[in-house]
């Protein structure tokens, strides 16, 4: 950038006022210099010796004993860049930026011209911060790159959801912002598509859902909005039928919408895991889990009378079935039994279990925890063969839910992932409903719900709340 000196005419009366004339001037450096004739680009011998008359000697120059070449007699622009660049002082520059600061925005603008900064991709960089901190959207975004129409239902949904993380966890409001504009229109296009008898049984529209269903888990503005989702959720894997999920991928999403009874059946149970797949600790709990909401449904109606006595004792049996399998899951993937004491001498060494068995066994221990009112009802103890003195059912329902506390602090910190909070947010909401109001073991809880998965990791959802009977799990 050049700093460009117009030089005016001058005679040797000028006053010195009239000669300091000039957009701007460095304090430290005479006025004439700046608008004399550039001496840098005279040899020293030539400046000293030769005599121009059409530029005759000023008068200070001469008081001062300075050679010069004279006064300026006719208008010439100077390029001043050589000079400033040969002498560049600390000093003059910060009196260099004084001046500029001092300059008007218009002045500013008029005068210093800036290249304007390289932007990056902003989908680029959403889309790395959600891959860096929720693993579990990587099938969600496969192939991403691939959709070659930027407003497709895909690319809307994930769109919104990475920039409403982004924002969440930045706090960066214009693209917060700009995410929950994207879901606007990804929540249109996902309507179009479920209207479309071809469109609602696309991989796409499922993923999209999903995308949409953890947007709101993290905006949580509408205390029933995610589980809206979760029932669309539901709706459209039981549509696409199991046949649609024995792919890796697939079977990836239907390991993330477990929630209705359907997915007890024989079908759900073994078509998307054929003898080739074995399933995963985490397939056979979420197995085990899936039988739950269909026995409080069921111990709704034989409170309300609506069966027989076979139907009671048939029940009966699905519940001790349950405790049961509970029990072999941890005896066949070696995990410690609850009240053992082992998962609270584990969170001494945090290395001792990797994070996802933690999060098993706190899952686990919600639902014995979920089943307390079945248990209660058909007068079966929640853990068997524990000592006497946790017999009473209250402490071992504490018991379990500070279990649950003890193992989502050793893996929930400042350097932990994004993905490990989310694992904890359901069992924490059914270890804080077992607490005493105002306990410390309550107090505690809250605090890994509101202050780490809510506030540090950013997902709403998993804020502690106080939720109606009708609403959630009766614990009895």
């Amino acid at each position: 950038m050049s700093w460009l000196s117009l030089r005016h005419p001058q005679t040797k009366d000028d006053d010195d006022s009239v000669v300091a004339q000039s957009w701007q001037i460095p304090s430290d450096m005479s006025p004439h210099f700046i608008l004399s004739a550039s001496m840098d680009s005279q040899p020293e011998q030539a400046r000293t010796h030769r005599h121009d008359h059409s530029k005759p000697h000023c008068q200070r120059c001469e008081k001062a004993g300075i050679a010069c070449e004279g006064y300026v007699m006719h208008g010439e622009f100077v390029d001043e860049t050589t000079r400033f660049s040969k002498d560049k002082s600390p000093v003059k520059d910060n009196q260099l930026q004084v001046q500029m600061a001092n300059l008007s925005p218009q002045t500013t603008e008029r005068q210093v011209w800036r290249p304007p900064p390289l932007l990056l991709n902003q989908d680029a960089v959403i889309h790395a911060h959600l891959l860096s901190r929720i693993d579990e959207v990587t099938p969600l975004m496969a192939n991403l790159e691939s959709i070659t129409v930027s407003d497709s239902t895909r690319s809307l949904a994930v769109r919104a959801l990475a920039a409403v993380y982004f924002g969440k966890t930045n706090g960066d409001k214009r693209i917060f912002d700009l995410g929950s504009r994207e879901y606007v229109k990804a929540l249109n296009r996902v309507q179009l598509d479920l209207a479309s008898s071809a469109a609602v049984l696309e991989w796409d529209t499922l993923a999209s859902v999903i995308c949409l269903c953890m947007f709101e888990n993290i905006v949580f503005t509408d205390k029933t909005g995610w589980l809206k989702h979760y029932e669309g959720i539901t709706q459209l894997v039981k549509l696409r039928g199991p046949w649609r999920h024995q792919t890796v991928l697939e079977r990836e999403l239907l390991r993330q919408c477990r929630k209705h009874c359907y997915l007890t059946l024989p079908e759900w149970r073994t078509v998307p895991w054929p003898s080739t797949v074995p399933k995963t600790a985490s397939d056979t709990l979420h197995d085990i889990f899936a039988r739950i909401p269909g026995q409080l449904h069921d111990m709704d109606r034989v409170e309300r009378g609506e069966v027989d006595n076979e139907f009671f004792e048939e029940l009966r049996q699905r519940v001790e079935t349950t405790l049961s399998d509970l029990e072999d899951w941890e005896q066949f993937y070696q995990h410690p039994r609850p009240l053992t004491g082992f998962p609270l001498a584990a969170t001494r060494d945090s290395t001792s279990q990797p994070v996802r068995h933690k999060a098993l066994l706190a899952l686990q221990r919600a639902i014995i925890l979920c089943m307390a009112g079945l248990c209660t009802y058909f007068n079966i103890p929640l853990v068997a063969e524990i000592p006497s003195i946790l017999e009473d059912r209250k402490v071992v329902r504490k018991a379990l839910a500070t279990e649950i506390c003890h193992l989502a602090a050793s893996c929930l910190g400042h350097e932990s992932h994004s993905t490990e909070s989310l694992l904890f947010i359901f069992p924490l909401q059914i270890a804080s409903m077992n607490f005493e109001n105002g306990t410390a073991e309550e107090k505690g809880a809250e605090k890994i719900m509101n202050g780490v998965i809510a506030g540090t990791y950013g997902f709403e959802i998993g804020r502690r709340r106080e939720w109606k009977t009708s609403s959630i799990i009766l614990i009895k």
